[in-house]
């Protein structure tokens, strides 16, 4: 096993401590109205979550300090987790758990980790390519069947809501896609792709 990966397991086991025991891993579900989040799948340590559109995934503080109005994700977690059993979906500093994001127009899966020990696991995985992630897209426009990838340059600013764009000084991003399907209607021509 990589040193590092033992680093972080035992990073993440003394930040669980305080909230041992874990016998007690149950917790009450939550009903969710049309068009909330609700969890998919749960496991000890993590739990996969449905984001509907329009909800917001936030991952820090400055997330958090923007105003209640929005719908965020953390605060959906945080009612189906309970802190005293959970903190890390109450850490802003550890992102809520919540291990990657999704655009809030977008709707989909996320993992979160219950534990700081499964936070760190997951990251490293992310970050060393051992988690992959798809994506089903509905786009506008008639991709070539062919097409494999695109290739862009990706500008973003930090701090900034607004959408990322194409431009030279932004930086590379390859995405790998497969065409799956073809649509036509009195709108124009759609594109169903894997990502």
């Amino acid at each position: 096993e990589h040193w590092a990966v033992q680093w972080l397991r035992r990073l993440g086991e003394a930040l669980d401590a305080p909230a041992s025991p874990r016998a007690c891993m149950a917790h009450v579900a939550v009903q969710s109205p049309p068009g909330s989040p609700y969890a998919v799948m749960d496991f000890p340590d993590r739990v996969v979550v449905y984001k509907p559109p329009g909800w917001e995934v936030d991952q820090g503080a400055v997330d958090a300090a923007e105003g209640s109005r929005k719908a965020f994700l953390s605060k959906y977690i945080q009612e189906l987790l309970p802190w005293r059993l959970f903190p890390i979906v109450h850490d802003a500093r550890h992102r809520h758990g919540i291990i990657h994001r999704l655009d809030t127009p977008c709707s989909g899966f996320l993992l979160v980790a219950k534990t700081f020990e499964a936070y760190y696991d997951l990251q490293f995985q992310l970050s060393s390519g051992g988690l992959m992630r798809d994506y089903v897209v509905l786009c506008h426009g008639w991709t070539p069947p062919g097409r494999s990838r695109i290739e862009e340059r990706i500008h973003w600013t930090e701090g900034s809501s607004l959408p990322s764009t194409v431009l030279q000084q932004g930086r590379r991003a390859l995405t790998w896609l497969t065409v799956r399907g073809h649509a036509v209607s009195n709108t124009g021509a759609f594109s169903l792709l894997v990502m």
